[in-house]
Formats: C-alpha cells, structure tokens, sequence
C-alpha cells in the first residue's frame, strides 16, 4: 500500500498504409511496444486503479495521412511477416493475443490515439498442481498427448480478425515446468496453494479418453548419466464435477475460454482430481498515443 506496481507487455504493432500491409514508415511494421500497466493503491478506498499507457516503443504517423493499425501479443523479435501471417508455437506457456485493426484518417494532433482492444486467438488448459503430503517433488514437464494425434505445435494468427491457420497432426504437446522454483506445495483448502502451468492452443474437439497428462517430475540420475524421472499420469474426463459440486459435460475447449483443473499429487503418485473450473478470459483494453 502506497506504492505503485509496474507491469510491462511486449506487443507488436504494424503501422501500414490505409488499405493495405505497406510500412507507413521505415520500421513501423511488426514493431515492438512495450505497453505499462500501472496500479495505484487508493489508501482512502482500500483498492488498486489500474491505468495503460505505452512506455517504449512508441508508434509514430504522418500528420495528414491515412493509417491502419494492427497488434498481437507478444512480440515475436528479428521476424518479417504480414499481419495476416503471424507464426505461433505451443511449445510455451505464451497467451497469444490479436487486436482489432483500427483505422484512422488524416492523422492529427487530435486523434493521436489509438484504442487497441486485445482478444485471446485460443483456448486455455490451466493445470494447478500439488501435493496431498509435504515432499520434495519438482515439477520438470507435462505432456499433453492426444490418441487421434490432432493436435497441434505451430501455424498462424491472422491479426486482422484473429483467424488461425495450422496442421492439426501432432500426437502431443509437452511444456517445461516454471522458469522459478518448481518445488509442488501441499495443497490447502483455505488457500491458493499450487503451481499453475497451461497449455495455450488452437480450441479442441475431444472424446472420452482422448486427452491425456502426462507429469514428470524429481529429475535424478542413475550412476551420474542417465536421468530417471517420476511419471504421474491423468486422463482429461468429458464429464467434471465443477467447484460447486455440480456435473459439467465438456467436449471442446473453446476460444477465449480458460478451463482450470485442480489436481492433487497423493502419496501413491496418482494425480487425484480436485474440482474442474471454466471461465471467460478477460479482454484488455489498451490505449496508446501516436
């Protein structure tokens, strides 16, 4: 309390001639932004206000000229592409994100701004993780693994309307664990007690017992070479029972939803279910200065 709180977004935004891709200027096409959300603690109504503004990066116009203005998030460096034509990959815990293309016309000092309003271009699994008792489990990977072999490692996101273009022909996924610590806390009912990891991809149609995570875990070695690492595997359910006990029927994880499955590791090594939540995503609304 207090004090002010910064958090920085690396964006792309492409600055292109009205009707078409063409750089308005030198470098104003898949140029990186770097967006501030800054929260300020109100001491008199006890809560954070949260405010956007651009901080580095700052995309520029002629004053005069017609523009079209297209973002996605986050930003991919040292790569030329149109904005029909973004590359993605799902081997990382990256929420990619489009926004709707604004145009402005004759660039002034009075329409200087730009309000960007980003969307999630895929689906969410969120896995929270922990365990039943105290132990020194570190969390290496989770693999996700599809029995019709359809998911997918890569394609594109067309920014102007958030479509995705890819090959669903992979029989899993797999993402690392945390860049800090990922020792799995024991679980509690009173608190937030777990390691969150999530598989972002394009939304997904699935069957009973299509979908499997595969958790490894204490990476060891054996004689000093080879790694043995500890195996927990979960079958992903059509049917959950949610937080509030009731029966939830899932066959597709949809765009711009997150899907939450709270698992517990027992002391057998059994991955436990915990509750199953979904929710909406929340869309961010950015402001910027030209």
């Amino acid at each position: 309390p207090g004090n002010n709180v910064y958090l920085n977004w690396e964006v792309s935004m492409f600055v292109c001639e009205k009707g078409s891709f063409n750089p308005h200027l030198t470098g104003s096409n898949n140029r990186r932004t770097i967006v501030r959300t800054n929260y300020i603690y109100s001491s008199s109504t006890g809560t954070w206000n949260k405010s956007w503004y651009w901080f580095d990066g700052t995309p520029q116009a002629r004053i005069g000229h017609d523009i079209d203005i297209y973002a996605y998030y986050p930003y991919i460096a040292n790569k030329t592409f149109d904005p029909d034509a973004v590359p993605f990959t799902t081997n990382q815990q990256l929420d990619w994100m489009w926004a709707k293309p604004v145009r402005i016309e004759n660039v002034s000092t009075e329409n200087k701004t730009v309000p960007l309003k980003f969307h999630h271009a895929m689906t969410c699994i969120e896995v929270r993780l922990s365990t039943r008792y105290t132990s020194s489990i570190d969390l290496y990977q989770i693999k996700l693994s599809d029995a019709q072999s359809k998911l997918v490692s890569s394609g594109t996101i067309n920014i102007t309307n958030g479509s995705l273009n890819y090959n669903s022909s992979q029989p899993s996924i797999t993402i690392s664990g945390n860049n800090y610590t990922n020792r799995l806390p024991v679980h509690r009912d009173d608190n937030n007690s777990y390691l969150s990891y999530s598989f972002i991809m394009p939304e997904k149609e699935f069957s009973e017992g299509d979908l499997k995570l595969t958790f490894i875990y204490d990476r060891q070695y054996d004689n000093g070479w080879h790694q043995t690492p500890g195996l927990a595997d979960f079958t992903i359910p059509t049917t959950f029972t949610d937080s509030e006990g009731n029966s939830v029927s899932v066959t597709k994880f949809e765009t711009g939803k997150r899907y939450i499955l709270n698992l517990m590791i027992d002391n057998t090594d059994l991955i436990v279910p915990l509750s199953f939540v979904t929710d909406d995503w929340v869309t961010n609304d950015v402001n910027l200065k030209i």
